[in-house]
């Protein structure tokens, strides 16, 4: 009875001598959850890069003027600086691809069951509306905004994906689906 105590007492210490890192670890496999994060992920990214560009803009003509005076190449610096942050846009459609890839190939490591697909057809739902609501604030905070309608102009393609970004939801949901439940039921 004593060594039965013993073994367990040093089990259970043995268990609780994980490092903070062992017990912090976070599993690899991916969540249903994901797809409601897609969108607000590309959300808030184009948004802060416009907001970066929109600011940067605002003070470029005060800061070559200001450090014209000092350097004589800062108005060229500044310009290719301009030129990097417009960029962004550009990148914006690789970000989203990323995105997606690693939705799916998380979506792939899910364990699933026929009885998740009702479940994931809710999340589905909820990611949909999210995304509607998201490309509806788009449009009300950037696009018709007297302020911002001079970058617009600029910032297309980030626009035309959050506009687009119910259709996107949609066609990432379906594949999230395909790759969630078509594969065999045995674990990899």
């Amino acid at each position: 009875m004593q060594t039965k105590r013993k073994s367990l007492l040093e089990n259970i210490k043995k268990r609780n001598k994980k490092s903070i890192f062992e017990k912090m670890q976070i599993s690899k496999k991916g969540q249903l959850t994901d797809l409601l994060l897609l969108p607000i992920i590309i959300f808030v990214t184009a948004v802060s890069l416009f907001f970066i560009y929109f600011v940067w803009q605002n003070i470029q003509g005060e800061l070559s003027t200001n450090l014209q005076d000092d350097n004589p190449d800062a108005p060229a610096f500044l310009e290719k600086v301009s030129g990097g942050l417009s960029l962004f846009d550009n990148l914006f459609p690789l970000f989203l691809v990323g995105n997606i890839i690693f939705l799916v190939i998380s979506a792939f490591f899910i364990r699933s069951y026929p009885f998740f697909f009702i479940i994931a057809i809710i999340f589905f739902v909820i990611a949909i509306f999210i995304s509607i609501v998201i490309a509806n604030v788009h449009q009300e905070i950037i696009v018709y905004n007297d302020e911002f309608k001079e970058y617009t102009s600029e910032w297309d393609t980030s626009s035309w994906i959050i506009n687009r970004m119910p259709i996107i939801v949609v066609v990432v949901g379906v594949i999230v689906a395909i790759a969630l439940f078509s594969k065999p039921s045995t674990p990899i």
